[in-house]
């Protein structure tokens, strides 16, 4: 039995080196729009944009999602969130390979975050402002990615990844500017993907986009 804030990346034959099974999907459980927390920072957020509201893509301007990503950045600098490298968690067994994660009213109260922290945390306020979010992890590092425009079907996750997605290094928050943190994300999004063949290699490359964990019955833990 593991703690809450151990979470696993995946099973691992050691003696074959090789994968059994990758469980990065179910960190869609530590997403968690509907707690107090997030629903206090949304109507912060919400007045951080132009038109003071938030929409999502009921205006169908990529623009204005942009805008409200934005907004979640500056609010969350404005939580003076903190990258803290705390990676420490107890229990595992060899075969099992994780890390420690914190939930996102966590972060906030404690006003720091490793880089997995910081995904689910602007993940949980992109999936509050109805905007898509997509969890992205690469060798020892995770990014949050979201949908400019929303489509259905798979193949905005292949062809058009990085037409329809963008992406973001959410460690960057505390002392750079989100156009910043922005071009960092992809810059480190697209050099896995491509190094990965153009496909998603759980080794390597993988993105997984909330809509389809929540289908597959990955729910908030609280």
């Amino acid at each position: 039995m593991l703690s809450r804030n151990s979470g696993l990346n995946c099973l691992w034959d050691k003696k074959q080196d090789k994968l059994i099974e990758d469980l990065t999907p179910y960190y869609g459980a530590w997403v968690t729009p509907n707690v107090d927390a997030i629903m206090r920072l949304l109507r912060k957020v919400a007045e951080k944009t132009p038109e003071q509201s938030l929409r999502g893509y009921l205006t169908g301007s990529t623009k204005a999602v942009d805008d409200e990503v934005r907004a979640i950045y500056e609010v969350l600098k404005e939580e003076r969130i903190v990258y803290v490298n705390s990676m420490m968690e107890f229990g595992r067994s060899e075969s099992q390979l994780g890390q420690r994660v914190r939930l996102p009213r966590e972060s906030l109260e404690h006003q720091t975050a490793n880089c997995l922290d910081g995904t689910v945390l602007f993940a949980s306020l992109l999936e509050a402002s109805s905007i898509n979010p997509g969890l992205v992890f690469v060798p020892g590092h995770s990014l949050i990615a979201w949908q400019k425009r929303a489509m259905w079907g798979e193949d905005d996750l292949d062809s058009e990844l990085f037409d329809n997605w963008d992406f973001l290094e959410t460690t960057m928050v505390s002392k750079h500017s989100f156009e910043e943190a922005k071009a960092k994300g992809r810059q480190i999004a697209e050099r896995y993907y491509f190094k990965a063949g153009c496909k998603q290699d759980f080794e390597i490359f993988r993105i997984h986009r909330l809509q389809w964990l929540r289908a597959k019955g990955i729910y908030p833990m609280e």
